[in-house]
């Protein structure tokens, strides 16, 4: 979609989020897209790369990128820390977390795994 289609499309929106990749482009359809009462957010490009599904492609990109933003709107609706949730859900999973209780990881349901001593 070119910038212009964004434009439009957004024109015809509520007011919601934006996630976009920081790039000389998108500072400019930021703008643009404030003005039409959205919120924007910029993230720097070495923070993008963790979260691409697969090679260069866009659409696979933006489908991520709503998954990440509805994720961190969700845990901030939820009094919980966006980057604690994920953090903490990714490294779970990673160590073999049950997929049967993967739904006890999202922010709704999120409790603060308690903290372990050190000696």
């Amino acid at each position: 979609m070119r910038r212009e289609g964004v434009v439009a499309l957004a024109a015809k929106l509520p007011g919601c989020v934006v996630a976009m990749e920081a790039c000389c482009g998108a500072h400019h359809l930021g703008r643009l897209l404030v003005a039409q009462g959205h919120e924007v957010r910029l993230m720097s490009p070495e923070y993008v790369r963790p979260y691409v599904k697969a090679q260069k492609n866009d659409d696979r990109d933006a489908e991520h990128w709503a998954v990440v933003a509805s994720l961190v709107e969700t845990c901030k609706l939820n009094g919980v820390d966006p980057q604690a949730n994920l953090a903490d859900g990714i490294a779970r999973i990673v160590a073999g977390y049950p997929q049967s209780q993967i739904d006890d990881l999202l922010p709704w349901a999120y409790a603060t795994p308690p903290l372990k001593a050190v000696a």
